[in-house]
């Protein structure tokens, strides 16, 4: 009984390395590009609806050394600083700047695509988005 336990485990441990040693997909194809356009829909949308939030919500601001920085006004209308504006600029540019290869990279590490995306792309610096959406200075 002692040898069959120890075969079984040599054969349970041979048979799930067996689809780490070589390049075989393990997941259906179809499910798997199916949840791959998901994600990607889903992240997508996301980014519309940050973008569209931090046009109403957010303000970016210069203080008294001319840095710039993420307010929002309070219930008196003066403007605060915001952290929560500032860390949705920062999901946005790095959704902006890598998803794209993020995305391609998950077709390929699935085999469901042959081409490797090229390098990991720069995330922008922070406060990078003060032009862009139109809300410098509470403009």
């Amino acid at each position: 009984m002692k040898y069959v336990s120890m075969w079984l485990g040599i054969a349970v441990v041979c048979f799930g390395l067996s689809g780490c040693l070589s390049k075989h997909v393990i997941r259906d194809r179809g499910a798997w590009e199916t949840e791959a356009a998901f994600v990607n829909n889903l992240v997508t949308a996301e980014q519309r609806a940050v973008e569209s939030l931090m046009g109403r919500a957010c303000v970016c601001e210069d203080d008294a050394t001319g840095n710039k920085f993420w307010a929002t006004q309070d219930t008196a209308g003066l403007l605060i600083a915001d952290p929560t504006c500032a860390d949705a600029e920062e999901t946005l540019l790095v959704v902006r700047a890598r998803w794209a290869w993020h995305y391609q990279m998950m077709l390929f590490n699935a085999g469901v695509s042959e081409e490797r995306p090229g390098d990991v792309p720069a995330i922008p610096a922070a406060l990078t988005l003060c032009d862009e959406l139109g809300v410098s200075n509470g403009q």
